[in-house]
């Protein structure tokens, strides 16, 4: 327990490292989140990890770490109107509703400019599974402006079960990436399912059109995975949550925040990933 209060507590010391000197529709430096939240399943109701419990620690953390654009996975219908509501600082984009993977984009500040989506598919313009997938997954994006800098956001949950879906995915969203940005700037970063010794990882990679934050940040803290479980008393060295950039960006900080809450019970994480922020500066 001791541990996780200590993590607590120095991100706490350093949260100046995410903040920013906002002027009008301008930013000095950007800071961007991922997290997948967790379906509200009926089995949290028996665990005790409940989304109406859940629900305003996940959008404090938000707050607290001022992203100014955030990549959510797993949200149903009810998640998101209640994020809707608890956020409304937040103009939220996805384009499909009926699964929710949304992009929320701090108002005032960005011009935007274009979005769309793809599903991981053989036929990528139409809704649709693909491959060996056992879910329709899909990666969206929004095209973004702010000064005098255009840059990308692509938000993507990767499929879980089949190996070749996880693989052909990459592929689809490497080359949609390329189509799309043509030499802009991007951030590519979701749930992935997969971690840095998979072969989708290496594809990522080996692409040599974007790089791992993680690896390349000027300061990276990372005390534990990306995935928890919920388990409280357990770290985690398991990481298939990831943020890629292109190489024109950045990374001025990373980091795996394992933020917790306190239910009147028992010390509890709001959702069993933890979330991904990091500061970038786009050339």
């Amino acid at each position: 327990m001791m541990l996780r209060l200590t993590c607590y507590l120095i991100l706490l010391v350093h949260l100046n490292v995410f903040s920013n000197d906002i002027g009008k529709n301008e930013l000095s430096s950007l800071n961007y989140g991922t997290w997948n939240i967790r379906w509200d399943y009926k089995e949290n109701i028996e665990s005790g990890d409940i989304w109406e419990k859940r629900k305003k620690p996940i959008t404090d953390i938000i707050n607290f770490y001022d992203l100014h654009i955030i990549g959510l996975q797993e949200c149903n219908k009810q998640q998101y109107e209640s994020l809707m509501e608890l956020l409304p600082e937040y103009e939220f984009y996805d384009l499909d509703k009926k699964i929710y993977n949304p992009i929320l984009v701090k108002k005032g500040i960005f011009e935007v400019l274009d979005k769309g989506i793809f599903y991981l598919s053989e036929k990528p313009s139409k809704r649709s599974k693909g491959w060996d997938a056992k879910q329709i997954r899909y990666c969206n994006w929004i095209k973004l402006k702010y000064s005098n800098k255009t840059f990308y956001i692509f938000n993507t949950h990767i499929e879980y079960h089949g190996k070749i879906a996880k693989l052909e995915s990459i592929k689809l969203i490497l080359e949609q990436i390329k189509n799309f940005t043509q030499g802009h700037p991007f951030i590519l970063a979701g749930d992935f399912n997969f971690d840095n010794k998979s072969k989708g990882y290496k594809e990522l990679i080996n692409s040599k059109v974007l790089k791992d934050a993680k690896e390349v940040a000027a300061v990276s803290y990372t005390p534990t995975g990306s995935f928890n479980g919920f388990n409280i008393n357990k770290l985690s060295k398991w990481q298939i949550d990831h943020v890629f950039t292109s190489l024109n960006i950045d990374v001025q900080r990373y980091g795996i925040i394992c933020d917790f809450y306190f239910d009147n019970k028992t010390l509890r994480f709001p959702s069993d990933h933890n979330p991904i922020v990091v500061k970038i500066d786009i050339n």
